[in-house]
């Protein structure tokens, strides 16, 4: 049976230091890919995200770094001729989820990134705030506080810093601000001004909306992209739309961790690969033979 492979790209909180080197060490195309993340994110060379330090904690640095990692890791499988049918996203994910299927070119795919980063840094200095993973939905939740994100092993929540302390439960995901809330308003405001500057072309891959957990079914995704900064990422429903597409390997870019206890939890028997280490990149290239 021929595979059918699905790519995805982890979110802001799933970030490590160090993420990406490995595969432009030996493949020049994300290395460059990488250099430019650095440089969109205005860091110069002694403050490289790659390294420890406070830098890939911030959001507008994080964001085109995630998105340059996946690029860089799907670059290096395209050249050894493995595609995805489908592609999909965690939150920021979907950002290079777009560019993966076709509607943007990888490096203005990472400037846009990293305009959703700032964006979403400004809006969050404006109305300070945070999420919290819980391990299932309460009965209650107090006012301002919101359920952001719906995954298999957990449920995320988000709001206001003054509304958070009235609920302190949970642990806190380090992501700087409440995503995925009302309160980033003006981040989609900004954003959709860049997006509707830059050029998008139709799709050529299925991509997954994580917004509505459906495949996407027109080809300019840019609304989806906008009206996601403050609408819930329904990650339980992407994940079971994929299975549903006959999908045989999951594929994941970048870093792992979260993403594999996701598909372990969620769908026990399909084939999973993270995608960190060239020797990654080889061995399923070796398998797809």
């Amino acid at each position: 049976m021929s595979r059918r492979y699905a790519f995805l790209a982890p979110g802001q909180g799933m970030e490590r230091v160090g993420m990406g080197v490995d595969i432009a060490r030996h493949f020049a195309p994300a290395a460059e890919l990488l250099k430019h993340a650095q440089e969109v994110a205005g860091l110069p060379p002694e403050l490289e995200w790659s390294r420890p330090g406070r830098a890939l904690h911030r959001t507008e640095v994080v964001q085109p770094a995630l998105t340059a990692v996946v690029l860089g890791a799907a670059a290096a499988l395209a050249a050894r001729g493995i595609h995805p049918s489908v592609v999909l996203g965690h939150s920021v994910g979907e950002v290079a989820a777009w560019g993966l299927a076709g509607g943007v070119p990888a490096r203005p795919c990472i400037a846009l990134a990293a305009q959703r980063g700032a964006a979403m840094a400004r809006a969050a200095r404006q109305t300070p705030g945070g999420m919290r993973a819980l391990p299932r939905l309460p009965a209650s939740l107090p006012e301002g506080v919101v359920v952001a994100v719906y995954n298999p092993d957990q449920v995320v929540v988000s709001g206001s810093t003054a509304a958070l302390r009235s609920f302190p439960h949970g642990r806190v995901v380090p992501t700087g601000g409440a995503w995925h809330t009302p309160s980033m308003l003006p981040a989609a405001r900004d954003w959709a001004r860049d997006l509707a500057r830059l050029p998008h072309s139709p799709l050529t891959t299925a991509i997954i909306s994580n917004r509505t957990g459906a495949v996407f079914g027109g080809d300019d995704f840019r609304d989806d992209l906008v009206h996601q900064l403050t609408s819930p990422v329904h990650w339980t429903a992407s994940l079971t739309a994929m299975a549903g597409l006959g999908v045989t390997d999951a594929v994941i870019l970048g870093p792992s961790k979260i993403l594999r206890q996701h598909l372990r939890r969620l769908l026990p028997k399909l084939r999973v690969h993270p995608m960190e280490r060239m020797s990654h990149i080889t061995a399923l290239a070796e398998a797809h033979k």
